[in-house]
Parts: structure tokens; sequence; C-alpha cells
């Protein structure tokens, strides 16, 4: 589904990576993935952060027409739902490996030794865990975290039930490995949801 990309020297095992392109921005009152940021667009920066970590890299959203000449897959969200984990569903259902890293485009602060954090546990992750999810004093971020196949079982359940669950309780509910994030990586969680917020990375 996605681009050839060189893999992650950790471990022999194959990841896929998605950006989660899909918001509505109400909040913004812009499409934040064209939001710039030291010169270039969330969305832009993003790609270029993880397309030579992972062995498959696409982008998931409602509007393939505002990413068509990015040069990456697009994924359409063709869940009737809003919310996150739609998005997260639709990334799973396309991944071709096991193990997919999800990102939301609002996050342009995300750097490689967050994601590299989470990635060294994928090989001490048990068969039982399905998720792997950066914790700031137990505040867990489902939007920077790695997810194994299985995690599109629990969220189905919950989507068919026609509501779009909390990917956070989720990550509580079921077997997951939850882990404390530095505070020297902690500005790499920042979301950028308003005007005032997207001020504030000037």
């Amino acid at each position: 589904m996605g681009i050839s990309c060189a893999k992650i020297p950790s471990t022999d095992v194959h990841r896929s990576a998605c950006i989660l392109v899909g918001g509505e921005s109400r909040r913004m009152g812009q499409n934040k993935a064209y939001l710039s940021f030291q010169g270039m667009p969330f969305v832009l920066s993003l790609i270029a952060l993880l397309k030579d970590t992972f062995h498959e890299l696409f982008l998931v959203g409602k509007n393939n027409d505002l990413y068509g000449d990015l040069g990456i897959p697009f994924v359409q969200d063709g869940y009737p739902l809003q919310g996150a984990a739609v998005g997260v569903a639709s990334g799973l259902r396309a991944a071709q490996h096991e193990w997919l890293f999800v990102c939301a485009v609002d996050m342009p602060l995300i750097k490689l030794p967050i994601v590299s954090l989470l990635d060294r546990h994928i090989s001490s992750a048990s068969s039982h865990h399905l998720g792997i999810v950066p914790s700031i004093q137990g505040r867990l971020e489902p939007l920077c975290a790695f997810y194994r196949r299985r995690f599109l079982d629990v969220i189905d359940r919950e989507l068919q039930k026609k509501r779009t669950p909390s990917l956070g309780a989720l990550f509580r509910a079921h077997p997951t490995i939850k882990l404390d994030v530095p505070r020297e990586l902690s500005e790499s969680l920042t979301n950028v949801n308003t005007p005032e917020e997207y001020r504030k990375l000037h």
C-alpha cells in the first residue's frame, strides 16, 4: 500500500507508519496539515521524518484531493463516523505489516528519539500486547504510538456500536505497553489545535 522505505536498523521486524490527516481543524480554522513550521508544512515535515525510517508510509484521511501531489499513498478513511479512532482503524486495515506507527499531522515537534523509544519495545512486547503508547505524568498520547494489527478488532467492536471510542481508554482497557517519556522528549508530543498554540511554536 505504501512506498518502500529503509529498514529501522534496531530489529528485523517490519513496521508500517501512517500520518492522520483527516481532522476537521475546526478550532484552528484552516487545514493544519499545511501550516508551516521552520519553513515546511507540518505534513511535509512528518513525511521527511518518517519516510526513510519505516518500511511503508502512507496518509489516512477523508479528502485525497488535498494530498495527491505529496508523493506517498493516500488511504481513504471510509468510515461514516468521525474521530481519531476511525483513522487508526483505516490505517490498520491498510497496513502491510503487523506493527503500525500512527501520528497525527498536528504534531510537528515529533522527532526520531521518541519514535525510537517506542520502537525499541516492539522486540520485548509479548503476544498479548496490542500497542505501545507514550505517557507523560499518566496522560497517554495515542496519536504518537505503535498499534498491533489486532488492535483493529478492538476498535471495530466499538465502531459496530455506532460510537467512536477513546483511543486512550482502549489503551488502558487492553494489554498494552505504556512508556513514561523522559522530560527531554515530552515536547515531541505537543499537539497544535488552536491559533494560540500555533503561535507558541514560533
